[in-house]
């Protein structure tokens, strides 16, 4: 018996629009210079903090947790977005539900971290990484006080015209993520 397919999916792109559209001056001018620059890998900017190595696996995940506070359940890395299709429709961030009632994420993540672990140094790259891919490529949009942050790997669909899974998709305030670029930046200046 062929397993059934679950209902919820998180593949659906949406219309993005243009960051200097939808921040604040306050916000864009902290946002897309340090997700773009400073956020990047060294490989990728000049301009790089290079934060693993500033702040090696204990700093960032130290700074993980403190960047997540009480959201710590609110978002999760995964070994496959696909698979999270069920905790995705239980956060309302499905394609079929999708919210924007609270700050919240599911993001692909390479490793293989255990949930019970309390190294958060790979989900932390992790994040910063599809972060900075959404404002690099223009995958925002916003819609009332929140911001609607994707990722994916490439084309929208694969060899057959199916659609292929998000890498990301996080919902957070433009405040958020100005708050977390400081928390880095702090972290990387006094490291």
């Amino acid at each position: 018996m062929a397993k059934e397919k679950s209902q919820w999916t998180v593949q659906t792109q949406h219309e993005y629009q243009m960051p200097s559209r939808i921040l604040l001056f306050e916000d864009f001018s902290t946002i897309v210079p340090f997700y773009l620059y400073r956020a990047a890998p060294a490989n990728v900017s000049t301009l790089s903090w290079d934060i693993p190595s500033v702040l090696g696996s204990e700093g960032m995940s130290l700074l993980y947790v403190r960047m997540m506070g009480e959201r710590m359940q609110s978002f999760r890395g995964t070994t496959s977005v696909a698979r999270e299709s069920g905790w995705a429709s239980e956060k309302k961030l499905a394609d079929q539900n999708l919210a924007f009632d609270e700050e919240k994420g599911l993001f692909y993540q390479g490793s293989k971290r255990l949930d019970d672990s309390t190294d958060y140094s790979d989900t932390f790259d992790s994040l910063l990484r599809h972060i900075r891919n959404a404002v690099a490529h223009g995958r925002m949009r916003k819609e009332g006080e929140f911001l609607l942050l994707e990722d994916s790997n490439g084309k929208s669909t694969d060899a057959k015209g199916n659609p292929k899974p998000l890498t990301a998709r996080l919902v957070v305030r433009p405040s958020t993520l100005t708050h977390w670029a400081r928390l880095i930046e702090d972290a990387c200046a006094q490291a």
